[in-house]
């Protein structure tokens, strides 16, 4: 039902290519738990989907400042919570 409200994962991705983006950080995808799918899955898809456009993806903790000069590597912390459910 995404289609309706809300753009995929995947056309997040082909949306950054297509705006010739640098690095993708996804953003409010773990923020509320709204859908019937795992709430992980988006980002999960996204790394997917990114990792075959070859698309460079940074993923901080949520509120965690990001420097520009110093971006973070991917950090799959939703891993460890997701696990521990």
């Amino acid at each position: 039902m995404w289609k309706q409200v809300h753009m995929t994962p995947e056309e997040a991705v082909q949306q950054h290519r297509d705006l010739g983006g640098g690095i993708l950080m996804p953003l409010h995808w773990a923020t509320f738990d709204l859908a019937r799918h795992p709430w992980y899955e988006p980002i999960e898809r996204a790394l997917v989907s990114a990792e075959k456009a070859n698309v460079r993806v940074i993923t901080p903790l949520i509120g965690e400042r990001v420097a520009l000069n110093q971006l973070p590597e991917v950090n799959a912390w939703w891993r460890g919570i997701a696990a521990s459910k």
